[in-house]
């Protein structure tokens, strides 16, 4: 999304919180040593939209993950996550990769993999015993 390219481009780490005021969402970061405000408006309502469509939404730093949906990092590239309906004591969301046992935070897997992306899941459906040709 045009958001995340941003938070990107001004050097917000993914662990970097932003913060809504009013019509607009705040976020720093810095670029080439020098620190940099982001102003970007209508992204509160655009999150607002993200968190609606969302089966399972939960915000982390200024994003809107649905942990419904595997999640994926290196825009798509990486592991794949998966949410089991574990939470910590503080109600962090327990992902596990897929095929794995370990369960890892999600604020962990960003602070140290960078945002976690959507898989597309309407690919095609997996083939099962009866139906393989």
């Amino acid at each position: 999304s045009d958001w995340e390219r941003w938070l990107s481009e001004i050097g917000a780490g993914a662990a970097e919180d932003t913060r809504p005021a009013g019509y607009a969402q705040l976020a720093f970061g810095t670029r080439a040593g020098v620190p940099v405000r982001l102003v970007a408006h209508e992204v509160p309502r655009l999150l607002h939209a993200a968190y609606q469509e969302a089966v399972r939404p939960y915000c982390l730093w200024g994003r809107v993950y649905d942990l419904a949906r595997p999640l994926a990092e290196n825009g798509g590239d990486g592991n794949h996550w998966l949410f089991l309906g574990i939470r910590d004591k503080s109600g962090m969301p327990l992902l596990s990769v897929r095929g794995r046992t370990e369960l890892c935070t999600l604020e962990n897997i960003v602070r140290h993999s960078g945002p976690l992306t959507p898989v597309d899941t309407g690919a095609s459906p997996p083939v099962t015993g009866g139906d393989a040709d």
